[in-house]
């Protein structure tokens, strides 16, 4: 089992709320969402391997399927039965597999801007490669200059790069390192994970994707799902792109709360 490294906000006693955070980012990063949501919910949030402080010497432990596995174990292990789910990006993808393969665990569930993964072979096979050149590009400069390139991406092209926010933000993730970021993107990248597609009629949790309207992917991919699976629901939000929860935080707050109430 992966020995995660976590944080929680609230009271126990509360409805639990697990908060799975993208690629290149921690636990801090939901820690403005949680101060607002911890008076109603008790919030975890996990380091995923290779991001933060959680390691593992065995790369398998980094794939979907065994950071999934040890998740559900770290949910036991902390009694708690049952659990509503959110994740962004990445995270959001590990969301999906944990609907998919333990859906008597999660009642409710929030995904932003993810998807349940590659329908073809030949998608996948193209995604490894892109991931893979990404992988040496990464470990070629500074973390920091792979961070404001990353962030320069279309994906992310209405986030306001002078702000003190932004900076934070950069500053905070700059403390991964590099090399675990790496066996992360091998191990859990889009390429290398099983499509979910097939599987999304057997989650019995209610689940809202969330999607930016100025990020054309993966709002397209939300609402191919929804017209495939009547039971999602799908929020767009105005003026966001991909990192919806970081760019428009007080309503994408608002809107989860409408929902998981």
């Amino acid at each position: 089992m992966i020995d995660f490294n976590y944080k929680t906000y609230g009271d126990k006693q509360n409805q639990s709320l697990l908060m799975l955070h993208g690629f290149m980012g921690d636990l801090s990063d939901w820690d403005s969402l949680s101060n607002k949501l911890q008076d109603n919910y008790y919030c975890i949030a996990l380091d995923l391997p290779g991001h933060g402080q959680t390691k593992s010497d065995n790369e398998t432990d980094y794939t979907i399927e065994k950071t999934s596995e040890s998740i559900v174990e770290f949910l036991n292990n902390q009694n708690i039965e049952n659990s509503y789910l959110l994740g962004y990006s990445m995270g959001g993808r590990v969301a999906f597999y944990l609907l998919t393969h333990y859906p008597e665990i999660f009642q409710k569930a929030i995904i932003e801007s993810s998807s349940p993964g590659l329908k073809t072979e030949q998608e996948k096979k193209e995604r490894v490669q892109k991931d893979l050149l990404l992988s040496k590009r990464m470990q070629m400069q500074p973390i920091e200059l792979f961070l404001l390139d990353w962030y320069n991406l279309q994906l992310f092209s209405s986030i306001d790069k002078s702000t003190d926010a932004f900076k934070s933000m950069i500053s905070r993730k700059s403390k991964n390192n590099i090399e675990q970021l790496s066996i992360s993107l091998k191990q859990c990248g889009t390429g290398v994970m099983p499509s979910l597609w097939n599987l999304l009629s057997d989650i019995q949790a209610e689940v809202l994707l969330i999607t930016g309207n100025l990020d054309k992917k993966y709002t397209n991919i939300a609402q191919k799902i929804c017209s495939e699976q009547t039971k999602f629901l799908h929020e767009i939000i105005d003026g966001a792109s991909h990192n919806v929860h970081f760019e428009k935080e007080d309503l994408f707050c608002k809107t989860i709360n409408n929902y998981l109430k």
